[in-house]
């Protein structure tokens, strides 16, 4: 099982390294840019660990900001963001985001969606539990907390961690399966004010310090962050593992999985019947029987490449006829009056041949 899984390891490799030149820089653009943000994230994260838990200087910003929400309370509008926070919950948000999953997974007929939102769900838990276990800092005061209260730790916060990745990881699959512009920019800008908005209503109802919403923001941008590269990786390395393949049978296919063999690259050919060769004779060579008349002959299927539908949009539609009853007698008459002139040729020239005849 190791080896079968190292092997399928390197043949992805390999399919990354043997991609296309456009793919691969794509991809590789990719991992330089995901490795520069998380060295980024690594060193905001060190640094507020190093405030909170080594020194416990957090506290002179922590109190400030605590102290500015408490003092800005408005009475109608923090029942509004009590509501609000509770859509990013341990109750309300796995329903919330299991149910587009399976939406987007149904639509696009596709695993992708689940098995992208459970990982993403999953690695926030852990880095939830851990943290809070490991850190065990207490909440705010409950007498400026605003009900319902917190029982427990504070440092990261939850809510703030696990919006942004699962917040995040819905944008990401409905950013790559919309075409528009305008539509990517309206996903990508819910989302960011949707993740905004649920660490700030932390800070306001007095459930979290502000740097267990920052440590919360770091790690939720690394762990999506890990998550999209790899998804990218993974299939750059799917395109380039299936026309690797391909190249090597001589026929046009999709994607292969590394799982089937490579002669199965989607081959319907029809086998050849095997070439039987005769006794060696120094007069006369043997000769191949070859297929009877009574025998069918081996038909040759040519497949061409995959255009992804590219044939059929970019194919000008043929223009639409006029159903008007009045051009429909008018076509009919003109292709009577063709029919008619083609008689009458018809005619004269049988005539000639007639004359001539005679």
């Amino acid at each position: 099982m190791t080896n079968h899984t190292t092997e399928r390891g390197i043949r992805r490799f390999r399919a990354v390294v043997g991609a296309p030149d456009s793919r691969r820089r794509r991809a590789i653009a990719a991992l330089a840019i995901a490795t520069v943000l998380l060295f980024v994230l690594a060193g905001f994260a060190d640094e507020i660990w190093d405030h909170v838990v080594e020194d416990a200087s957090s506290l002179a910003v922590d109190l400030p900001v605590q102290n500015w929400m408490v003092a800005h309370r408005v009475p109608g509008f923090t029942e509004v963001i009590s509501a609000f926070s509770i859509s990013g919950g341990p109750l309300w948000m796995p329903i919330i985001v299991g149910i587009t999953a399976i939406v987007l997974a149904v639509v696009r007929r596709s695993w992708t969606p689940l098995v992208l939102t459970v990982l993403a769900a999953v690695g926030s838990l852990l880095m939830t539990i851990v943290g809070k276990s490991a850190v065990g800092r207490e909440r705010p005061p409950i007498a400026e907390s605003v009900p319902p209260y917190e029982t427990s730790f504070s440092f990261p916060s939850g809510h703030s961690l696990n919006s942004l990745v699962l917040a995040g990881i819905i944008g990401y699959l409905l950013v790559i399966g919309i075409r528009s512009r305008t539509g990517r920019v309206l996903v990508v800008v819910g989302v960011v004010t949707y993740v905004l908005a649920m660490g700030t209503s932390r800070l306001y109802l007095g459930h979290h310090w502000v740097s267990d919403v920052l440590m919360a923001w770091v790690l939720g941008a690394a762990w999506i962050t890990i998550l999209i590269t790899a998804h990218r990786l993974w299939l750059t390395a799917r395109v380039g593992d299936g026309r690797r393949r391909t190249a090597a049978t001589g026929t046009f296919t999709g994607a292969v999985t590394p799982d089937e063999p490579a002669n199965a690259a989607g081959s319907t050919t029809t086998d050849r019947p095997a070439i039987v060769q005769g006794p060696a004779s120094t007069d006369e060579p043997a000769a191949a029987p070859g297929p009877t008349d009574s025998e069918p002959r081996p038909q040759r299927t040519v497949r061409r490449p995959p255009t992804n539908g590219r044939h059929r949009r970019n194919r000008r539609p043929p223009p639409r006829r006029c159903r008007h009853p009045r051009t429909r007698r008018t076509d009919d008459r003109e292709r009577a009056s063709v029919d008619g002139r083609h008689r009458e040729v018809a005619q004269r020239m049988a005539n000639g041949e007639r004359r001539t005849a005679n």
